[in-house]
């Protein structure tokens, strides 16, 4: 094995090495969440029932849940995460909205039913919705809204009986003292995490380099003479 071969597979052991470890102990996340609110806990969860069109389910929540957090800028931006489903992956069709109604303010995200998966949070994130129109207002709202999801093909949040992070108004007797499952969270978008995914790239394109670097460089040999070339 001549020393180019070696070099070749000591490089491409080396980059694979490196990638792995990089794989292993840094995560790629370049958007992190700070939580910002407290969340409900799951006790005797049951779903709100299918978001059809003209479904509308409101909430007024609790100001006191929402944290005071140190670290948090008044001008960050607010998104909710809130627990959903979709009926044991069931094609759901349709739109439907999420309202975040606070000093006259209404931030509102349409979200195809289709994208909903099943017993999860889904992260909603609003324009505008700033970390300082939470904690400066005495009353805020939370509104589901259906749009065009039909009966059979829509989806569903999760609903609970703790309700400290406030409750259901303007509701069904059956859901007067109930309360979705969410909470808020900030988003952050971290610049490190975009140089460790610019490390990996260029690990794993040294990787593949090696694979196809020429080997015959060192390996060339003297053409042979016949002996009547010689003559």
């Amino acid at each position: 094995m001549n020393f180019l071969r070696i070099l070749k597979i000591g490089l491409l052991l080396i980059a694979l090495g490196v990638l792995g470890l990089f794989m292993l102990f840094e995560r790629y996340e370049p958007v992190s969440a700070i939580t910002l609110s407290n969340r409900p806990n799951n006790q005797n969860s049951r779903p709100i029932g299918e978001i059809t069109t003209d479904f509308r389910a409101e909430q007024l929540i609790v100001v006191s849940s929402i944290l005071g957090r140190r670290q948090m800028s008044y001008d960050d931006d607010v998104c909710i995460e809130l627990l959903m489903a979709n009926w044991s992956n069931r094609q759901n069709t349709g739109d439907f909205a999420v309202d975040v109604i606070t000093a006259g303010e209404t931030f509102t995200q349409v979200i195809d039913a289709a994208s909903v998966k099943d017993n999860a949070n889904r992260r909603i994130c609003f324009d505008d919705l700033q970390f300082r129109k939470l904690v400066d207002n005495d009353e805020i709202r939370l509104v589901l809204r259906g749009i065009s999801s039909p009966a059979g093909a829509a989806i569903t949040a999760w609903t609970t009986t703790d309700l400290s992070a406030g409750r259901l108004i303007n509701a069904p007797e059956q859901l007067a003292s109930r309360s979705f499952i969410f909470h808020f969270v900030s988003e952050r978008y971290s610049a490190s995490s975009y140089r460790h995914a610019w490390i990996i790239v260029f690990f794993g394109m040294l990787a593949i380099a090696t694979v196809f670097f020429p080997s015959s460089v060192g390996d060339r040999q003297e053409p042979l003479t016949s002996r009547s070339d010689e003559e």
